[in-house]
């Protein structure tokens, strides 16, 4: 998986935070979740491929995140 320092972490998460909206959900929802997400387009051969950002205004495209990666990720969402 990719590596990203701290500042650039944290830079990336104060601009999200500036631009939408939180959504809030319980960890409880989070198989709710993985099941919507199973209908996302770039859902291939039953692997979550996601756009990520490495740096602002640049983002690398279908990469495929494991399941434990995609659940901490979204514990760590609510958490914050």
């Amino acid at each position: 998986m990719y590596n990203t320092d701290c500042v650039r972490t944290e830079e990336i998460i104060s601009m999200i935070d500036l631009n939408f909206k939180k959504f809030n959900f319980k960890e409880e929802n989070i198989p709710e979740l993985l099941e919507l997400m199973k209908h996302d387009k770039k859902m291939r051969e039953g692997k979550f491929k996601f756009s990520l950002i490495r740096k602002l205004g640049k983002a690398t495209h279908n990469i495929e995140v494991d399941l434990k990666l995609i659940i901490d990720s979204l514990k760590f969402y609510i958490n914050r």
